[in-house]
């Protein structure tokens, strides 16, 4: 199967989610076509969760929401395994919202 490509354009970021989430969900044989539209949406969240968090912002209270409902979603499409906040990476960013949005797994 060929996989749909995103309709907006989407950064780096957006575009690793995008992948891992499409791959997961054809992989567990729940992919949907009309998935689409809703999972661009995820990855375009995901991307500004982790360049705000990057810059500095884990601590803001929206941006702690908005890693929750990116956490809800990560375990909807079987990217986690459990919605349980983990500890923050030193760069701010939460470690599985990061390996999904393909950033290496340590910082320096």
């Amino acid at each position: 199967m060929t996989p749909p490509a995103p309709r907006h354009e989407l950064d780096r970021y957006g575009h690793a989610l995008w992948h891992a989430a499409y791959t997961s969900a054809v992989r567990h044989g729940i992919w949907k076509p009309h998935f689409a539209l809703g999972l661009e949406t995820l990855a375009s969240a995901a991307a500004q969760y982790v360049r705000a968090a990057m810059a500095g912002g884990s601590d803001d209270p929206d941006l702690r929401t908005l890693r929750v409902i990116i956490r809800e979603q990560l375990f909807q499409w079987h990217l986690i395994d459990d919605e349980r906040l983990p500890e923050l990476r030193p760069d701010g960013v939460d470690p599985d919202i990061a390996r999904a949005c393909g950033l290496p797994p340590t910082v320096h």
